[in-house]
């Protein structure tokens, strides 16, 4: 006859006596630690995006900062706790990695519009010599902003033109002269003060006067107050390899 089985001292709860008790090894890993969410975890669809294209920004500054692997390598460890693989970090790691390469120089593209191809350049003697004016201008100082886009903003309040491609020759002359007149009225201060500077640092006879520097450029049948005489000093203080000999 069989006996029957004692019965156990722990019986099983059945279904919704209680919680079923985890295994111990339930949330960790094989060293018994937690496990560790991967960088993306939690994000979303929209965290795993961000996550791609900061790892793509990363890798685009690496290369045009000319980082070698081991100065790459390091500056992920300092900000990602150690890593040194840049698909490891988490975004908020990333974006200190991205803050250094900034403070060092780099600095991301913004995306370019479809269809936005670069324009020539108007050419032309007359347009090019409106160029050169405005150039020369912003070395001396007078003119801010450099940019062909600045020049155009000029043209559009001088000219009434939208852009120097459309410039004729009369516009072109009103262009020029406006410039001329510009630098005319900024000129003599600042050869005033660059003749000083060339006189301090002993480059020039400290008994040579501005007026004297002009009639020397002007030729005695021409007006000293002139854009050509003005512009004629400028480049002949450029080209002084030593001094100028005092006036007899």
């Amino acid at each position: 006859m069989n006996k029957k089985a004692a019965p156990s001292p722990h019986p099983s709860p059945t279904r919704g006596e209680g919680a079923i008790t985890p295994s111990p090894s339930m949330g960790k890993g094989s060293d018994g630690g937690a496990i560790a969410p991967s960088p993306s975890m939690g994000e979303g669809r929209d965290g795993g995006a961000k996550h791609r294209a900061m790892l793509a920004k990363i890798h685009i500054a690496k290369k045009q900062l000319g980082l070698d692997d081991d100065t790459y390598r390091a500056i992920l460890a300092r900000h990602g706790e150690g890593k040194t693989s840049s698909r490891d970090l988490t975004i908020a790691q990333m974006d200190a990695v991205l803050r250094e390469f900034t403070g060092k120089g780099w600095s991301p593209s913004p995306p370019k519009s479809k269809g936005a191809a670069k324009r020539k350049l108007a050419t032309g003697p007359e347009v090019e010599k409106i160029r050169a004016l405005w150039l020369w201008m912003h070395q001396l100082g007078i003119v801010r902003d450099p940019s062909e886009s600045a020049l155009a903003s000029y043209a559009r309040r001088m000219a009434g033109i939208d852009d120097l491609h459309w410039a004729d020759g009369g516009r072109c002359y009103r262009l020029i002269e406006t410039l001329k007149k510009w630098a005319q009225r900024e000129l003599p201060a600042r050869l005033a003060n660059r003749l000083q500077q060339m006189q301090q640092a002993g480059l020039i006879d400290p008994r040579n006067t501005l007026a004297g520097l002009l009639e020397r450029c002007a030729g005695p049948a021409r007006r000293t107050d002139t854009f050509d005489a003005l512009q004629a000093a400028w480049f002949y203080l450029d080209q002084l390899p030593a001094q100028i000999p005092p006036p007899n």
